[in-house]
């Protein structure tokens, strides 16, 4: 009996491998293609992975490794010169599966892997509505040439109606029926890319439909807070809404409201120490603030300076003689202020009325003088 579970575990050496959470084992085997050396490339947590496996006498090299599922690609290297020779994408997840290159390294079957299968008949689907919209792009370009006006209205419309379809059927479709799937994350991703992209409670809607497994993953907690920022930023911080309150440090410690600016214009900027774009458009916030503070014009500044920064923040309002409320809870990107606001990028600004409503935002250079003008002046 013993002797008959030894034989049971070598038959089939990934049986434990397989149970352990997120682990891949890809068993490769070469036919009629010359190489050495073998190497795994994939994203994991932000991070790019790159392992590497030498190939046996047989032809054969295996890979091991932790995935929670993701694009990844093959690459094989010159025996001679270490170059690379050839490369075959993959679709990576938590299985046992066989690669079979024949003929030539990216000339791949694989067996054994669900969520490859899925990968591939996505993209094929993918595919073939690139190749139909490719040829009404063709005969639109046609028309236009020609100058066949009702033509190229229909052909226009038919155009558009592909390009709305296109990540229904192929991304959403799939995401709806294989929740679970590693593959729907991915396709998630696709979808988000290609339809409008202020289309954020469409790709909320299809978040929410993937499993709980695939949602505690790293990569798709990273995705759903940049959804959550871009929402922010694209939907609840556009002109004509309320600024969001909150409230933060200032240099001395003490709580500021941003409410408490309510019945002036206010500027919201926000910057840092370290950022050098922001360093170069201060003078321009100094010169505004001159000009208009006495008629009631306000700024309050959060910076996204780290906890190590307090000091280079500190100097940097005394140096660029910044001589407003200065505010920040010194936890760089990660402040409560970013989601808020959907700030992506620094500097960014907004400029508020006295009924706390935004008026203007991403004001640079100039453009803060002109608005100001506008208010002041008329």
């Amino acid at each position: 009996m013993k002797k008959l579970f030894w034989l049971l575990l070598y038959a089939t050496p990934g049986i434990l491998h397989a149970q352990q959470k997120d682990s891949f084992e890809i068993r490769g085997r070469l036919l009629h293609v010359d190489a050495d050396i073998i190497s795994l490339s994939f994203v994991k947590d932000g991070r790019m992975i790159n392992d590497t496996a030498h190939v046996k006498e047989d032809h054969t090299y295996l890979l091991k490794g932790a995935s929670q599922g993701g694009e990844a690609s093959l690459f094989m290297y010159d025996r001679t010169s270490l170059r690379l020779a050839g490369m075959a994408p993959l679709f990576l997840s938590a299985e046992c599966f066989e690669v079979t290159h024949t003929g030539s390294f990216s000339n791949i079957t694989v067996t054994g892997s669900v969520a490859m299968q899925q990968y591939r008949q996505m993209n094929e689907t993918a595919k073939r509505y690139n190749a139909r919209i490719a040829l009404l792009e063709e005969k639109l370009n046609a028309a236009k040439g020609f100058g066949k006006e009702k033509e190229v209205i229909k052909l226009q419309q038919q155009l558009k109606a592909l390009q709305q379809e296109k990540p229904e059927v192929t991304y959403s479709a799939f995401i709806r029926s294989n929740p679970a799937s590693p593959v729907s994350f991915y396709a998630l991703k696709r979808y988000a890319k290609e339809i409008d992209a202020k289309e954020t409670a469409r790709i909320n809607e299809l978040y929410e439909l993937l499993s709980p497994e695939l949602k505690a993953t790293a990569d798709a907690q990273a995705f759903a807070q940049e959804l959550a920022t871009k929402e922010a930023f694209d939907i609840k911080t556009v002109v004509g809404k309320e600024a969001p309150d909150f409230s933060l440090p200032d240099t001395s410690g003490n709580p500021v409201k941003l409410s408490s600016f309510r019945g002036k214009y206010v500027l919201l900027d926000f910057w840092a120490s370290w950022c050098g774009p922001c360093r170069a458009d201060n003078p321009n916030i100094v010169k505004a603030y001159k000009q208009y503070h006495e008629k009631g014009f306000e700024i309050l500044s959060v910076s996204l300076d780290n906890e190590n920064g307090r000091k280079q923040w500190l100097k940097a309002i005394y140096k660029d003689g910044l001589t407003w409320t200065h505010v920040s809870d010194l936890k760089y990107w990660n402040s409560i202020v970013v989601p808020l606001y959907g700030i992506r990028g620094i500097p960014q600004n907004f400029l508020i009325d006295p009924n706390g409503k935004i008026i203007a935002r991403s004001l640079r250079g100039e453009d803060l003088d002109k608005q100001l003008k506008q208010i002041y002046n008329h």
